[in-house]
This record gives C-alpha cells, structure tokens and sequence, in this order.
C-alpha cells in the first residue's frame, strides 16, 4: 500500500511539474513568425524573380509591422496574379527592411494563402513564399 501512494505522489509531481514549467529555450509565438498551414504544398517555383520590398501594417497603431514582397507592373502598379503579395518565410533580415527596395528572389509560393487580411474577405491576399535566395537588384 505504501508503494501506490508513493507512486502516485511521484507521478502527481511529475505532471504538475510539466504544467507549471516553461522552457526558455522554447521561442515564443510572435507576428514574425513563419505560419504553417494544413496539408501545406509547393504551388509555384519562382526563380530569379523580380519583387518590391513593402511595409505591411497589420493594425491602426502600427504594433504589427511585415515586411512583405509585392510585383509590380511596368507602370508601378500591382500586377494581378496570385504572386503579387508574397509573405517570406523566414522573414526579411534587416538589411532587406526598406520600404521601396528592388530585390530578385528565387523560392517556392505555398499553398498557405490569406495571410495578410481575413481569409473570409479575400482568401488570396498574401501567399506564403518560402524564401531560398534574395538579392538586391
């Protein structure tokens, strides 16, 4: 009898001590973090691609800032193709964070769509793009 109730005590510390502890190891979920969607795939190879870096703010008091890549016509102007709004994953470095830059990419558009506004309003704003090479042009 003795052995069960030592055994349990040791399991109930065990499992509160799971719940209760945080590895800080562990990264914490920001903005920047790369999303993973279900049953994600590969829809589009896009190699030595030419995209503009541009600021994206997810609210009003510009808390949530990504830096995304967008395709522009000749003119300026959004093309309209499911590759004009492109999340990169892992996101841009610093070097790259500038408003307006002319970069070349090659990477790979998943199927993980919406990732800009609510998927319910437009469900193609903002592909994911799993980044491989980027340069400034």
């Amino acid at each position: 009898m003795n052995i069960k109730h030592l055994i349990f005590a040791l399991f109930t510390a065990a499992t509160l001590s799971s719940l209760v502890s945080c590895d800080e190891s562990t990264p914490q979920p920001t903005p920047e973090t790369c999303v993973s969607c279900e049953n994600e795939t590969i829809v589009d190879s896009l190699f030595e691609y030419e995209m503009v870096v541009q600021k994206h703010v997810y609210d009003r008091e510009g808390e949530f800032t990504k830096y995304i890549l967008v395709r522009l016509d000749s003119e300026g102007n959004y093309e309209v193709t499911p590759n004009t709004f492109l999340v990169p994953c892992p996101e841009l470095t610093n070097e790259y964070k500038v408003e307006g830059l002319e970069v070349i990419i090659t990477g790979y558009r998943k199927s993980c769509t919406g990732l800009l506004t609510d998927p319910e309003t437009r469900p193609a704003y903002g592909s994911k793009l799993e980044l491989v090479s980027i340069i400034k042009k």
